[in-house]
């Protein structure tokens, strides 16, 4: 069973943190030596030129820490640990890191931790260039939920927000589960679904190797045995054929999202696997018409594509997969996040959508 974990290297000018309550299940240990991040160490967030400097001046290390079966809800642990650790630091002139997010910040920001953090409070997200405009992510700060760490890769630099926010989607499907995704699992993202692949193989391990240089020095082994990492990459449409990368999936939920933001709404595109309505002669000479409601079973996707003619015979409509309509109708694949009530309209190659009234129940939610 995966753990729950939260270690925050505390770097002082030789002043201990204050103990911990007895009985609690977080606990403050002073290190041998102080791990001094190296040149090649990658940090993340506002402060880490500031840390660096400050590990090279500090007198003495500490170690808070403290972890959970992964049975429990994860917010509430993380929510504890960033309190346990403000009472540690109160007082106590330091710099801290926490150490699997590669995040630091000064002790007297430790009081503005979040009590329940959202999935994006929990990892970093860095990029290393490894062609013209291609790309490898990596997490930092999943392994604190009991969940390996991701990797995968990507063309297209515009892209970055959205590898951030694939990330996010699985950190939050974690957080709100009790299971972690693993060696050859996989999970829906929007319309595309992925898959993904212990970096180690079939073997299994060892698995802190695969940490952060920097990781692995600030953590004793007997607390930090490490979690290991995964390669995500997408399936190509109702397909077992794996693409080299995610490029596509991120593409396609990155259109979607802006089409969204131009609207002011919000929604999230079904599976590809999901069922749809359709006419087999949607899009062709009597053009295209698609709505969405709610569906009836979490098999449908809720949306209906259909040519121009009215009424159309009931007798021919049916039901097939999503991806496979997608496939005959890609035109349709920038709409599917579209929340119920809303009818896209293709005219002369050209989409009309009408969200109007779901944009009148915005402006009367707000008062306009």
């Amino acid at each position: 069973m995966p753990r729950l974990s939260f270690y925050c290297l505390v770097l002082t000018d030789g002043a201990a943190p204050n103990p911990t309550l007895p009985g609690s299940e977080f606990g403050v240990r002073p290190l041998a030596g102080i791990p001094c991040p190296c040149a090649d160490d990658e940090l993340f967030g506002p402060h880490a030129e500031s840390f660096t400097r400050a590990a090279q001046a500090a007198r003495a290390a500490y170690l808070f820490h403290g972890s959970r079966s992964a049975r429990h809800e994860v917010g509430g642990f993380l929510g504890a640990a960033h309190e346990a650790l403000a009472v540690a630091v109160d007082g106590v002139a330091a710099f801290c890191l926490d150490v699997l997010r590669l995040w630091p910040f000064p002790s007297k920001d430790a009081i503005d931790l979040p009590t329940d953090p959202l999935p994006e409070d929990v990892f970093a997200l860095g990029f290393t260039e490894r062609g013209p405009g291609s790309f490898r992510a990596l997490t930092y700060g999943l392994s604190k939920l009991g969940q390996r760490e991701i990797t995968f890769d990507f063309t297209g630099r515009g892209l970055a927000d959205e590898a951030k926010y694939l990330c996010s989607h699985l950190a939050d499907y974690v957080m709100s589960q009790t299971r972690r995704v693993d060696h050859r699992q996989s999970m829906s993202f929007g319309f595309d679904r992925l898959e993904f692949r212990a970096a180690e193989g079939e073997a299994g391990g060892p698995l802190r190797g695969w940490h952060a240089p920097y990781v692995q020095r600030a953590l004793p082994e007997e607390l930090f045995p490490g979690v290991g990492l995964l390669e995500a990459r997408c399936f190509e449409p109702l397909s077992d054929k794996l693409a080299s990368d995610v490029t596509l999936a991120l593409e396609r939920s990155l259109e979607q999202r802006r089409l969204l933001d131009e609207l002011g709404l919000e929604g999230e595109a079904p599976h590809q696997g999901t069922m749809v309505r359709s006419c087999a002669c949607a899009g062709g000479p009597d053009g295209l018409v698609g709505w969405r409601e709610e569906p009836d079973t979490i098999r449908h996707s809720g949306w209906s594509f259909l040519c121009g003619r009215s009424p159309h015979p009931a007798e021919e409509v049916g039901t097939v997969p999503l991806g496979a309509l997608a496939h005959r109708l890609p035109q349709i694949v920038r709409y599917l996040a579209l929340p119920a009530g809303c009818r896209v309209t293709w005219r002369g190659g050209e989409a009309v959508v009408d969200a109007g009234r779901l944009m009148d129940e915005e402006e009367e939610e707000s008062g306009l």
